[in-house]
């Protein structure tokens, strides 16, 4: 499970910095996933956060995790070959639930990732990069991410994945107008309308006020959007229901994203819900993953849709 936000990346640099230089990790030291993870976050936001803009940053960011992931499922011995175009194309997020100019922006920066990626995984030494992508490789890597994603925004999975393919890659390049036409009329995280029929309950003043001592205001503003749709007399707490809530409209129109910190924010929540409710109530790791995703990608998607245009 991802926890932290940047505060918690800072937080960690601060106890780096007492403890002295960051440890790489070698062929002959203990290779340790969750710190491996870690260190990756960290080094992403040393050396990337001043570079590129917020937007940019986040999609790195959100787009690393997954590569992280690859990777971490592919580690079986000391040293791993890893070929990158590889790990970029199981790692691409093809759900139908981000907007087209999230690849589109993915694109723009995977150079930079990837050089990040090359340097840092060196260093590290479990992992050997044994060959690097090529700019036509990026190109058709995000050209089958967009058409996949669009085919599984439709219902269709990855069943008219090829035929978007061959519409949208024309002359060795993507057709981002054409990409921004076939997305007309479908509807990604943050803009589904739903929950009609559920009046928001009213919150409690000591409710409010033991939302307010959570720690970022961005975590605040969910808990205070996703509680008045839960009965608090009860331990009936149900995170599908959470899920739903951040999916619509009407949040995403209310919710002041910091495109910087969306990752860790599921962590606030828990910790809320495990300190304020019911101690018999637990949710699966799993399902925090999925919060922690759907927070991340309406908080990109709310950025994307507002602020990135196409060529």
């Amino acid at each position: 499970m991802r926890v932290g936000s940047v505060g918690s990346v800072k937080q960690t640099i601060k106890q780096k910095q007492r403890l002295g230089k960051v440890k790489q990790h070698t062929s002959k030291s203990k290779f340790i996933p969750s710190e491996f993870s870690d260190f990756m976050r960290v080094r992403w936001y040393l050396t990337q956060q001043a570079k590129l803009s917020g937007i940019a940053w986040a999609v790195g960011e959100h787009y690393l995790m997954h590569v992280i992931q690859v990777l971490l499922k592919k580690q079986q011995t000391a040293q791993t070959p890893i070929k990158l175009i590889d790990i970029f194309t199981a790692a691409m997020p093809i759900n139908g639930q981000l907007t087209w100019q999230y690849y589109q922006c993915l694109l723009k920066i995977l150079p930079q990732l990837q050089k990040f990626l090359a340097k840092e995984l060196q260093a590290n030494k479990q992992f050997i990069v044994t060959q690097l992508p090529t700019l036509d490789e990026h190109n058709k890597l995000i050209a089958h991410g967009v058409a996949n994603n669009l085919s599984t925004a439709q219902g269709k999975s990855g069943a008219l994945g090829q035929q978007y393919y061959d519409l949208i890659w024309t002359e060795k390049h993507i057709n981002w107008q054409l990409v921004n036409e076939l997305y007309r009329g479908i509807e990604v995280l943050g803009q589904i309308k739903g929950l009609k029929d559920i009046t928001p309950k009213i919150l409690t003043d000591e409710t409010t006020s033991k939302i307010k001592a959570v720690n970022s205001v961005q975590g605040q503003q969910i808990l205070l959007a996703l509680l008045p749709f839960v009965d608090k007399t009860t331990s009936n707490w149900d995170l599908a229901m959470f899920v739903e809530v951040l999916k619509t409209e009407s949040f995403s129109a209310t919710w002041t994203a910091d495109v910087r910190q969306l990752m860790g924010l599921s962590n606030e929540i828990r910790i809320f819900i495990e300190n304020n409710q019911a101690k018999q109530l637990r949710f699966a790791a799993t399902d925090w993953q999925l919060l922690e995703e759907v927070i991340e990608q309406v908080g990109l998607n709310k950025f994307l849709l507002t602020s990135v245009k196409h060529d």
